[in-house]
């Protein structure tokens, strides 16, 4: 069994729905912070959205002011193999940061 660190880093653009994060088959994610930067000149809608089995998941909405950050993880999101992290802002400027914990459930 593997576990890897990883951190994605992802820029929203704005009413462009963005796939952040897809975890590897045969893998669980353990998510522990989703990190929004706004460094756009206006107020963010962020909104958060989990793909599992083509089925979207409404996680987490907030409203990010400029020049200010937040977290949507309050303590680990877990996500299973093939599952997609979606995120969404309503204008440009958005900076995220994901870091996770991939486990992979088979020998190396």
């Amino acid at each position: 069994m593997a576990n890897i660190y990883r951190k994605v880093n992802a820029d929203l653009i704005s009413a462009t729905q963005k796939d952040v994060y897809t975890v590897p088959g045969n893998t669980r994610a353990l998510i522990k912070s989703i990190h929004v930067y706004n460094e756009g000149a206006g107020d963010a809608i962020v909104t958060i959205k989990i793909n599992s089995n083509s089925v979207d998941y409404f996680y987490g909405k907030k409203t990010i002011a400029a020049d200010a950050t937040d977290e949507f993880v309050v303590n680990i999101l877990v996500l299973q193999e093939n599952d997609v992290l979606k995120m969404l802002s309503d204008i440009t400027g958005p900076d995220v940061t994901v870091s996770l914990l991939e486990t992979n459930r088979e020998d190396l």
